[in-house]
């Protein structure tokens, strides 16, 4: 299992993102804790364009795997043409 820190995250155009600093935990099915290291993020996210997109959260590792998404909002600035 993945466990994020938030699931829907709002961020400013032009901000920013780390999509791995909002990685909790990862465990196996006995909640061993496994490497953070070996997540992968995957999805398209443009932080200068205002919208809403998701992100993968896959981990995948020889005997092991799990997946959890992230839903990410890039608000428009105040003001922007």
């Amino acid at each position: 299992a993945i466990a994020l820190e938030r699931y829907i995250v709002y961020v400013e155009q032009g901000e920013e993102f780390d999509p791995y600093s909002y990685i909790r935990s990862v465990t196996d099915a006995n909640n061993l804790s496994l490497p953070k290291e070996n997540v992968q993020v995957k999805g398209s996210l443009d932080l200068n364009t205002p919208g809403t997109y998701r992100l993968e959260y896959l981990y995948v590792d020889q005997s092991v795997s799990g997946q959890t998404a992230m839903t990410v909002v890039v608000l428009g600035r105040e003001g922007a043409v």
